[in-house]
């Protein structure tokens, strides 16, 4: 297949959309440090390495959020670490929005905007919940009020405009092999409340050629998010489009060859995970699957944020590092050496050794700070 193109996505406007994302989340990082850390007195109270230690934070989410923000803070050259192990503020750190008045301003001119931030900014402030009493997330705003959690969470995988790279390239990549083949099986991995399958159905190129999906395999670890999309598929999708589509809860850690039909050798023409792929424990293990489970001419196609400098990256993963799922991952010199997102350069380590010699990645990997959002679409080798 060749390469899709997504000169039209990777615009003026979306570097915009992109930067302003991380203007304002870039500010509630400052005001998480300022609130937890600076006027509490913590900086001054322990050490660096106090600071981050498990003996004093109560979960790992809290010690890789806490290290994360000062990474992002020492890379910059905001903060140093003194012979002292204490922290030194070299440069103001400042508040540049007190009240959200400029995030509430912006909001107001861009209502379609509104969920998206506001499940960001609730994160904000139950920052303190996740760093101090060990909870995550997305949990505490579900116990909190679990319709308006799921129906920010819902908002936030369908419609968030920074995601965009990431969806058009599953969608560009999904079209151009629906015409090219007679017939598809489909496994998706993490479909949530089912954004891929959502746009798909706004795309006429797709729906055209709908029938040829023998089979789709609509996966997730959460039955509520299943029950979400499966609603919504049943009441737009084309006719006999959901009668081809199973529905199962499925936890990609504990996927094992052959054990079920999207595990047969050799069963699956193409594998969609979006937003997804960085979260499994065992990368090797899993990417060793589903190279098994593809044809040889099948395809893998994942999304996410290519890690970068922590000065630059710390804003696209603020809301994941929120997350205990985003914590789990077995590291492997040379293969993953992070946790949540990875590098391009371990992307291409950990494919390779999986047997996916040959990949395209998007974007051009020399633009992947200006654009931290896209996606990898490998091929088995075979």
């Amino acid at each position: 297949m060749n390469p899709i193109d997504l000169s039209d996505v990777y615009s003026d406007e979306y570097t915009a959309e992109i930067e302003t994302y991380r203007r304002f989340i870039s500010n509630f990082i400052n005001q998480i440090f300022l609130k937890y850390f600076v006027e509490s007195g913590l900086i001054d109270q322990k050490t660096q390495s106090e600071l981050v230690s498990p003996d004093f934070l109560p979960s790992l989410t809290a010690v890789n959020f806490v290290k994360k923000m000062l990474e992002h803070y020492l890379d910059a050259g905001t903060i140093a670490v003194s012979d002292a192990d204490k922290i030194i503020i070299k440069t103001p750190i400042v508040d540049t929005d007190p009240g959200d008045s400029q995030l509430d301003k912006f909001l107001a001119e861009n209502p379609s905007r509104q969920n998206f931030y506001q499940i960001l900014r609730d994160i904000r402030d139950i920052i303190g919940d996740v760093l101090f009493k060990g909870e995550d997330a997305l949990l505490t705003l579900a116990n909190d009020n679990f319709h308006k959690a799921m129906e920010l969470w819902e908002d936030l995988m369908v419609n968030a405009e920074v995601k965009k790279p990431c969806h058009q390239l599953v969608l560009r990549t999904l079209s151009e092999k629906l015409q090219k083949s007679k017939e598809l099986s489909i496994f998706e991995g993490g479909a949530g409340v089912g954004a891929i399958l959502r746009e798909a159905m706004a795309v006429p190129e797709i729906v055209a050629e709908i029938d040829k999906i023998h089979s789709y395999y609509y996966t997730d670890i959460s039955l509520s998010l299943i029950k979400m999309g499966r609603k919504w598929l049943r009441e737009n999708a084309p006719s006999g489009f959901p009668d081809r589509t199973t529905f199962k809860v499925v936890d990609l850690d504990k996927m094992e060859i052959g054990t079920e039909a999207y595990t047969q050798p050799e069963s699956l023409d193409m594998i969609i995970l979006e937003h997804v792929l960085y979260d499994v424990t065992d990368l090797h293990k899993t990417l060793t699957l589903f190279r098994q489970t593809l044809k040889p001419d099948g395809m893998l196609i994942f999304t996410m944020a290519y890690r970068q400098s922590p000065k630059y990256f710390f804003p696209f993963e603020f809301l994941q590092s929120s997350f205990q799922s985003y914590n789990k991952a077995k590291l492997e010199p040379g293969y993953r050496e992070n946790l949540g997102y990875l590098t391009l350069s371990e992307w291409d380590a950990s494919l390779k050794r999986a047997g996916f010699e040959r990949y395209d990645s998007y974007p051009a990997a020399d633009e992947s700070i200006k654009w931290p959002y896209g996606g990898i679409v490998a091929y088995p080798s075979k």
